[in-house]
């Protein structure tokens, strides 16, 4: 089963591994590192019992990805998602 993703206005769509590969390769990483990055994301989805994960949840797995890949990358991607709130 796909899994879903609960965005912050309430509605749900299926996740997509390449949208996260795309956000972090909009911040900085090179595609190799956002694909890894985003193979890594999907896999600890993957092993999550629940069939939707909030968008804030994913969003902070990927924080938490990115200060380990590259740390001016993980500061840059902070600092946007805080201007989207």
């Amino acid at each position: 089963m796909k899994k879903q993703v609960k965005k912050r206005d309430g509605s749900a769509e299926p996740y997509e591994e390449s949208k996260v590969a795309r956000v972090v390769t909009a911040a900085g990483l090179s595609p190799d590192q956002a694909h890894t990055l985003s193979v890594n994301v999907t896999a600890w989805m993957t092993s999550l019992p629940e069939t939707s994960i909030s968008s804030l949840d994913i969003r902070d797995k990927v924080l938490e990805l990115l200060v380990v890949t590259d740390k001016n990358v993980a500061d840059f991607y902070l600092w946007y998602e805080k201007t989207k709130e």
